[in-house]
């Protein structure tokens, strides 16, 4: 629990579990059976207010109460952007471009297309190992959206395994043992209820031992 009160929680997910079940993934392995167990004493229900991919950590927000997730979730779907997400991505490739947006529909749950806004900055390059860091803020929250957008600017994500380069990927489970996507929800900040939230989740071990390699090896 990186940050917590009587309205919300904002917890750090680690890779390898599902935020809820699904039919492969029973209950039991999830994280939101793990936040019940939690606050089972407390008698709270813990409610999402957003999802994480199975193998992206990180920030992510709980809500405690219906009408505290409602109104949260609201703000998440909102034109105003009330929510800041951040996150820090490996890519191939060097990214040329200092910074940049993507601004290209993607798929929603329903199948039709809606808007997907994503914006970077280049953190650094490790030009001898073909990859660069990212951090990552997006405007909308679509399914798999960092991936799908970095994938098409010919970027993809370092280790996804849907929508990367897998010839690539094996290369450098090879050289690292990253055995994940390198995507991290690293801070997500806003205001609710007039109180400014802010909140941020340090690299996971994998990914801080991959940066270790990539910076120690050439």
């Amino acid at each position: 629990i990186l940050y917590e009160d009587d309205l919300l929680a904002i917890v750090g997910k680690s890779p390898h579990i599902a935020v809820h079940e699904a039919p492969n993934i029973p209950r039991k392995e999830t994280l939101i059976a793990q936040l019940e167990a939690h606050y089972a004493p407390e008698n709270i229900t813990p409610l999402l207010v957003h999802r994480l991919d199975v193998n992206t950590s990180g920030c992510l927000i709980v809500a405690k109460n219906p009408d505290v997730a409602e109104e949260l979730e609201a703000m998440f779907l909102d034109e105003k952007r009330s929510v800041k997400k951040e996150y820090i991505a490996l890519v191939r490739g060097i990214v040329k471009q200092k910074e940049g947006e993507i601004n290209s529909p993607l798929k929603g749950r329903d199948g039709s297309k809606v808007n997907a806004l994503t914006s970077y900055e280049v953190m650094h390059v490790f030009k001898q190992h073909g990859v660069s860091l990212l951090l990552i803020e997006i405007k909308t929250g679509r399914l798999h959206q960092i991936r799908q957008h970095l994938a098409k600017i010919n970027h993809p994500v370092v280790m996804d395994d849907q929508h990367g380069d897998q010839e690539f990927n094996r290369r450098f489970h090879k050289k690292t043992r990253l055995k994940r996507q390198f995507l991290h929800a690293v801070a997500v900040t806003f205001t609710f209820h007039g109180k400014k939230y802010h909140a941020k989740a340090e690299l996971f071990h994998d990914l801080k031992r991959t940066l270790e390699i990539l910076v120690n090896t050439h």
